[in-house]
């Protein structure tokens, strides 16, 4: 019943992104896809547990260079991403994420961005596979570094929603691809109002 029910579901998603998808958004409509797959999978799954009691650790770090024709554009940015949960009850655990990003010109402008955000994850269990849910509701806080100018410093509220997969290469040891929805809150002073991603951590299971 859950193959069959998971085929039919997998179908009508088809028909949303493919059949209503407008010029521009086909990218967008995609990802959207992903993350809805993502999740019905997750619910397709018999459930096997991750003990009450464990620790969840896990990060990402990534450097970035972009080169263009003007020398004074090319910038590079450095993040780095971790994050500490604990298991509640057995396969939900809480905890918090955290995101430090660094981004300068070679012109001097720049910035630097702190995230915190308290969050929620539900796990599920396919063999050595482990989908994941999750809801993080948190603050940027973003400092402007100009030359020969004011620096100025904001707070961006923002809801995250996202889902995954655990794949576990060691007993303890997985890599956690992911693709998120991220919503900023109508007072955050940001040119954007959402964002649509994906991602890969590292995380370590300690019990």
């Amino acid at each position: 019943m859950a193959s069959a029910s998971l085929r039919i579901n997998i179908f009508n998603l088809i028909k949303i992104v493919y059949f209503n998808k407008s010029k521009g958004e086909f990218m967008k409509k995609l990802i959207k896809f992903m993350l809805l797959f993502c999740i019905i999978v997750s619910l397709s799954f018999a459930q096997s547990q991750i003990n009450k009691g464990t620790y969840k650790i896990g990060g990402e770090l990534s450097y970035k260079s972009y080169h263009f024709g003007d020398k004074e554009d090319n910038y590079y940015n450095f993040s780095l991403t971790p994050q500490f949960y604990y298991f509640l009850l057995k396969n939900l655990s809480i905890g918090i994420s955290t995101d430090y990003l660094y981004s300068k010109k070679e012109s001097g402008y720049g910035y630097e961005r702190i995230g915190l955000a308290p969050g929620i994850i539900y796990n599920f269990n396919y063999k050595s596979v482990y989908p994941f849910i999750f809801v993080e509701v948190g603050r940027e806080s973003i400092w402007t570094i100009r030359v020969n100018a004011n620096n100025n410093y904001r707070k961006l509220p923002y809801s995250k929603v996202g889902c995954g997969l655990d794949i576990f290469l060691l007993k303890s040891v997985s890599i956690e691809p992911y693709v998120y929805y991220k919503d900023y809150a109508s007072s955050a002073q940001t040119p954007y109002k959402n964002i649509i991603g994906t991602g890969i951590r590292i995380a370590t299971f300690l019990h």
